[in-house]
């Protein structure tokens, strides 16, 4: 399944703005997977930049674009999109991404293939959205921490 930049924004219930030179089809354009860890954000993947506890995945939008990231999508803080690119910012990360969840899951219980990186921090991150479960996404924000991810 891949979501369009208008898909993945209205899902969100957030606000789009597209780089100086935006991406080729606009707001049409298909996304590649969402990630947390700008480390393993790859070409057309999605930084979602999550705000847990003391950790502010915001302060490395730089880093996701710089590895090949078509957007970023964040909450509390406008920044501009390097060119090919787009952000999309939300009120509350962690209630746009359960909302995102939501609307996506299968009737299986499942989200859609390539919809999430394959990893399996992002696998426990993701499960941990859908459980709300605060504990556990300070703690996997606290390993993207020690690995050096955050400042």
């Amino acid at each position: 399944m891949n979501l369009t930049i208008e898909q993945l924004g209205e899902l969100a219930d957030g606000r789009i703005t597209l780089g100086a030179m935006p991406p080729l089809a606009g707001k049409l354009e298909p996304i590649g997977r969402i990630v947390f860890d700008p480390q393993l954000v790859g070409r057309r993947d999605i930084y979602w930049a999550l705000s847990v506890g003391v950790f502010d995945g915001a302060l490395f939008a730089g880093e996701a674009f710089s590895r090949g990231a078509l957007g970023v999508v964040l909450a509390g803080r406008r920044i501009e999109p390097w060119a090919g690119s787009f952000c999309i910012t939300v009120t509350d990360g962690l209630k746009s991404l359960h909302r995102l969840m939501r609307c996506l899951r299968t009737d299986r219980g499942t989200w859609p293939e390539k919809v999430f990186g394959a990893d399996a921090q992002t696998a426990r991150i993701v499960q941990a959205v859908w459980e709300r479960n605060v504990r556990e996404l300070e703690s996997q924000t606290t390993q993207l921490a020690s690995r050096g991810v955050a400042a």
